[in-house]
């Protein structure tokens, strides 16, 4: 089973860069077979450059460029995952700010916050 997953991720402070890390740690993964799509993109009106964005079958960690706009910075990252079980463990991490994380199911109603440290996600049932 695959479900697509977008996480969203937001700096709590107007000034801070935003940096987040987020690991796979049970058998799940991130689907990188048949060219499926991984989509970055805007949470509200403008998606901030990013300086690093690394993707692996257990992992995805992002570092947007420094932030000069006076206004948090946001992005959702769209992604699909290979399914197995009923849930989806993982430890979320942020570097020296306040981040918060969001996920959404695509097609679903599933979706909710993910605070710093580890996590289990439920699947849509």
């Amino acid at each position: 089973m695959e479900y697509t997953i977008a996480f969203s991720f937001t700096t709590e402070n107007g000034t801070d860069t935003l940096s987040a890390q987020l690991s796979i740690t049970d058998d799940n993964m991130i689907s990188l077979e048949n060219n499926q799509p991984v989509q970055i993109g805007p949470v509200w009106s403008a998606t901030p450059p990013l300086t690093a964005l690394n993707l692996g079958q257990k992992s995805l960690a992002l570092t947007a460029a420094q932030n000069t706009s006076d206004n948090p910075q946001s992005i959702k990252v769209t992604l699909p995952i290979k399914a197995v079980g009923t849930s989806l463990s993982g430890k979320f991490e942020s570097s020296g700010v306040l981040v918060t994380a969001q996920y959404q199911f695509l097609g679903y109603a599933n979706s909710g916050r993910i605070a710093v440290g580890n996590f289990t996600i439920p699947f849509p049932n």
